[in-house]
């Protein structure tokens, strides 16, 4: 179905390796040529400017949401114009007491186009196909909630 791969550095830059000076920043990189300069996320002594793995993730998570909404959207011959997402991710401890990402709000906001218009309604299914059948929200243990403005 498909492989992918990348490749993380991070190189030590201090004398001293303590847990709360050493560097958090280091490189992704992907098969594809491109590169992220990422770092831990700021409440662990991440750098603000770089990102970090939970934003990615909630990016991933939105993203693959996104790809399947659209799928869907096309089969179904609706024209999609524009896709929004504000997505927000929530660090905190599950029922367990371990720290995760616990949950991911999305808010998409779609624009169709065209004379074949879906209502709220049918907007509201393909919404909960997507999530059904997206890759990367049936790979994780998060709690995803969809919540679209129409």
């Amino acid at each position: 179905m498909g492989q992918h791969k990348t490749s993380i550095h991070w190189e030590r830059d201090t004398r001293h390796f303590n847990i709360k000076s050493y560097n958090r920043d280091h490189v992704i990189r992907f098969e594809n040529g491109v590169v992220i300069n990422a770092t831990s996320a700021p409440e662990y002594t991440g750098n603000l400017e770089l990102i970090s793995p939970e934003d990615l993730l909630v990016a991933t998570i939105s993203s693959c949401h996104m790809m399947t909404f659209l799928a869907i959207a096309s089969l179904k011959n609706w024209l999609v114009q524009t896709y929004n997402d504000q997505a927000q991710g929530f660090l905190e401890e599950n029922s367990r007491g371990r720290v995760m990402m616990n949950r991911v709000i999305l808010q998409p906001q779609v624009l169709f186009s065209g004379s074949n218009l879906p209502t709220s309604k049918e907007q509201e299914d393909i919404h909960f196909k997507a999530k059904r059948s997206g890759f990367i929200a049936n790979s994780v243990r998060t709690s995803i909630s969809i919540q679209p403005h129409f």
